[in-house]
């Protein structure tokens, strides 16, 4: 089922379908916080009176330099809109800022990108794609980062993540670490569940071991309880301080557990995606967890 919705959200004629179903916009307004920016600001006071952090992602990705003219413009203007926010950081896809067209295009873009967050104290975070950008996106980021200002995704299903988290490690790494969301062969990715845990939670100490002595700073980006429950057996048993790292989750994904990391004391930031380019992200929230497929039908047919 995980693959075939994966499939589904590089599908045109599917997009065509929902995009064309009258109850599909009632469910994504539960993931998706609208298609401006205004409504993603909204979206994050609202998370922040709950004593949420959250940071702004702009869905879409670019496939020429007219696209990524575009999405740099509206990405510079959401890091300006988040200066007058508290604590709002903006990510953004390597494609966005044309990774697609060149290497060297989206080197230039995310140069930009970064002294304007530097400039107005805005995080960017750069998130990681599928397995054919990868390379590419860590060589721009190792040559583009000065600080914690500028962090990066890593996904533990790949089976090449460790080890390029050891090598970003030692000199301060901002990084979110994820389970990840494409469709990738078993000849690169970890394809049982166990396998995917067990990689994340290396990452996890991992980071803990060598990132933290050297200023790092890891964002534990899931919706697993089981993943959150092993963190902090980890963070308790070492006395790590909750100003050393956090935990994420996206917009609308497993609430209850959002929920009880706030009520708990600890550091939670929420992804808050908006744009018209919904389709692909909200086809890929219902490939992660199987509650959120049951809750869109359920919402399609009223119950």
């Amino acid at each position: 089922m995980r693959n075939f919705l994966i499939y589904l959200s590089e599908s045109k004629s599917a997009e065509s379908f929902f995009r064309g179903f009258p109850l599909t916009k009632k469910v994504i307004k539960r993931f998706i916080a609208g298609d401006v920016l205004e409504q993603g600001i909204r979206a994050a006071r609202n998370l922040r009176k709950s004593g949420f952090d959250a940071i702004l992602d702009l869905l879409g990705e670019s496939g020429d330099e007219q696209k990524t003219k575009k999405a740099l413009s509206e990405i510079i203007s959401m890091i300006q809109a988040c200066e007058k926010e508290e604590d709002l950081w903006v990510g953004l896809k390597p494609t966005q800022l044309g990774l697609s067209v060149s290497k060297d295009l989206f080197k230039r873009n995310l140069i930009k990108v970064y002294k304007e967050g530097a400039a107005k104290k805005v995080k960017i975070t750069v998130d990681m794609e599928d397995s054919k950008t990868i390379d590419d996106t860590l060589s721009v980021f190792r040559s583009v980062k000065k600080d914690l200002n500028l962090g990066i995704c890593l996904q533990a299903y790949l089976k090449r993540t460790k080890n390029d988290l050891e090598s970003l490690l030692g000199n301060g790494l901002r990084a979110r670490i994820c389970k990840g969301a494409y469709n990738e062969p078993s000849e690169f990715a970890f394809q049982d569940r166990d396998d995917i845990n067990d990689s994340y939670m290396d990452l996890v100490k991992l980071f803990f071991k060598k990132g933290l002595d050297s200023g790092g700073y890891p964002e534990f980006a899931t919706h697993d309880p089981f993943i959150v429950d092993e963190i902090l057996k980890i963070v308790k048993k070492e006395n790590i301080t909750k100003d050393k790292f956090e935990f994420q989750m996206l917009y609308g994904v497993n609430t209850p557990l959002q929920k009880k990391i706030i009520e708990s004391g600890w550091n939670l930031r929420i992804y808050i995606p908006f744009g018209k380019s919904w389709y692909p992200y909200f086809m890929r929230r219902l490939a992660e967890r199987p509650a959120n497929l049951m809750f869109f039908i359920r919402a399609i047919f009223g119950r």
